[in-house]
């Protein structure tokens, strides 16, 4: 058995382990996408997602969702996942980039991490590192995240994340780890990288939207601003919310509202009208 371990400021690390005959998860190419830490599974730490081919013995695992490759589980004695190899996949070698795996297991692990009482969350949105740390911008699939990201790389600005964040709100500053973008990595593998450290804290929140005429950062209504970082919020989650108990629905819902509040409290409302013409060194000069 072997396990993937990314550390958290503000409780234990996120364990993905691969208990499976063969190793099929190939962690050590995930821990080389995330900069996480490989180890062989002997800590007595319960994982929040475990991948393998059978449902473990003793514990109270009912399916939740089932597709080609793989089945999902929920272990209700832990508030964590299973990942059961379908039939017929057990006997044939892994896929050369299993990335769907990877997704699942990272997604659930976060999830897991949350149903135990983790204030952590996985948001949609861009993360666009500056001297005083990062500044999130949330919009809907469209809106245009990559692009800006790509803008502000051009102009020599770092971009860890462009689409995927995990937010931890358990201490005084919300911190903002990369986390990978997976349609990027479905493409390949090569010179991708989301390390997980060195996180960020949170230094701005913005809703994205189109400039028409010319690029600008504007004072956002309240509640369209919160609705921007709601719907970041529920993103990822919201696949999840449809299949789990009722019980496991409400906390991780809670969970929801409470990561878009604490987010939007980060920075004043403020929307950023992204404009190709535009210059986003001078746009985000007082964030710098």
């Amino acid at each position: 058995m072997s396990e993937l371990v990314l550390p958290l400021r503000t409780g234990s690390p996120l364990i993905v382990r691969d208990s499976a005959a063969g190793r099929p998860g190939c962690l050590d190419r995930l821990a080389l996408l995330t900069g996480g830490k490989v180890r062989d599974a002997v800590s007595a730490a319960s994982p929040q997602c475990e991948i393998t081919v059978e449902a473990p013995s003793g514990r109270s695992c009912s399916e939740l969702a089932a597709w080609r490759r793989y089945a999902l589980l929920l272990d209700r004695d832990n508030d964590g996942f299973v990942i059961t190899l379908r039939k017929g996949e057990t006997g044939s070698p892994p896929p050369p980039i299993p990335v769907g795996l990877w997704q699942l297991g990272l997604l659930t692990a976060c999830i897991s991490a949350v149903l135990r009482g983790a204030r952590i969350l996985p948001v949609h949105g861009a993360l666009l590192a500056v001297s005083k740390g990062g500044l999130l911008l949330c919009g809907q699939s469209g809106m245009g995240k990559s692009t800006t990201s790509r803008r502000w790389q051009a102009a020599g600005g770092s971009v860890p994340a462009d689409d995927m964040v995990l937010l931890e709100c358990g201490g005084e500053e919300v911190i903002a780890h990369p986390l990978p973008t997976w349609s990027r990595c479905r493409e390949s593998l090569e010179g991708a990288s989301y390390p997980f450290e060195p996180a960020l804290p949170v230094a701005g929140v913005f809703a994205l939207a189109r400039g028409e005429e010319r690029e600008e950062l504007k004072e956002a209504a309240s509640r369209e601003f919160f609705m921007s970082i709601y719907s970041a919020c529920c993103c990822f989650a919201s696949p999840l919310v449809r299949l789990l108990p009722q019980e496991e629905r409400e906390r991780l819902l809670a969970a929801i509202r409470e990561t878009a509040d604490r987010l939007a409290e980060v920075s004043p409302p403020t929307a950023l009208f992204a404009h190709l013409d535009g210059n986003l060194q001078k746009t985000l000069k007082d964030y710098l």
